[in-house]
Formats: C-alpha cells, structure tokens, sequence
C-alpha cells in the first residue's frame, strides 16, 4: 500500500499505524540474529552494510528506499567507493536483495527494491589455469611427506575440492 494512503486510512482509525523502521538499526538487528553464518561471511554482510548506510543514512526508513534509489546506491559503490570489477558490485547487490528481502518476509516493506539490480556473480575465465600433470608431479616430489602428497593427488587427480572436502 502507498504510505501516504496507509497514514490517512490509519488517521482515521481504519487500519494500524505502521510503525517506522530505520535502516541502521534494521540491519544490526538482522546480522545479530544470523548466527548460522561463518565469521568471513559476516564480513561480507558488514560491509554491504556500511554502504547501505553511508549511502542512504542510518535513519532512513525502509519504506523510503525505492528501485530507483537501488539503482543509484549502485552507482554510488562504483564512484564513491572505487567498486569497478562488475563481480563485486553484483555480490554487494546480492547481499542488499538478502537484508531487504528479510524485510519483506517481516512484512516491513511490501516488496524488495533491489530485486531489480543484477546479482548473479558470472566466472571470470581469466582466473582459469590448467594444472599438468607435469606440474603436479613436481610439486608433489617437493612435499614433506606422504600426506602432503595424498591431500594434493586428492585435489588434482580426485576432484576434491581443497580443504572441504578432505
């Protein structure tokens, strides 16, 4: 519902005032109750935060950010905050969609406005680097012991990823 609607349905009494919910404390609050996440993950949500925050204020209301303010606080990672590779800006984006969609879920907001920004993080085919055999038996000649060994021919040679998965 528009908020200008919703405050005169609720100055007549006919529907309850929707209470003001301010984007610093929000957001706190979020990261507070998501102990299920890893501590490097948490550093990641702190500091789409910190721009969340710089960018609209730690006392905008939820409910005053739109699409088209989304849009800019993109532009703002990229100039003001020197974000240029276009995988970090879609990781950013994808972290804003995650707090405001918490928002939504709490029927905080009635829709998510970074729902439109880009957030799929793509590969990066210059990262790509083949590793022979050669270069494996080489590095596997210089290790300390047979374990060492076993962990690196796990990797290469069984296809387990490094170091979940030993």
């Amino acid at each position: 519902m528009d908020p200008a609607l919703a405050a005169k349905l609720a100055k007549v009494g006919l529907i309850k005032t929707r209470p003001a919910h301010k984007l610093a404390p929000f957001l706190d609050e979020y990261l507070e109750t998501r102990t299920d996440i890893k501590v490097r993950t948490t550093k990641k949500l702190r500091t789409t935060r910190d721009y969340l925050v710089e960018f609209y204020g730690p006392e905008s209301e939820l409910r005053s950010i739109t699409p088209g303010s989304a849009d800019k606080w993109r532009l703002f990672l990229m100039a003001k905050a020197g974000i240029k590779e276009d995988n970090t800006l879609r990781k950013h984006a994808q972290i804003a969609k995650q707090f405001f969609h918490a928002a939504v879920r709490d029927c905080i907001i009635d829709e998510n406005p970074f729902a439109g920004l880009r957030s799929s993080v793509r590969p990066n085919p210059d990262r790509f680097y083949f590793v022979s055999r050669e270069s494996i038996y080489t590095l596997m000649d210089s290790l300390p012991d047979s374990q060492w060994r076993l962990l690196v021919a796990l990797s290469r040679f069984g296809g387990l990823r490094c170091p979940s998965e030993h």
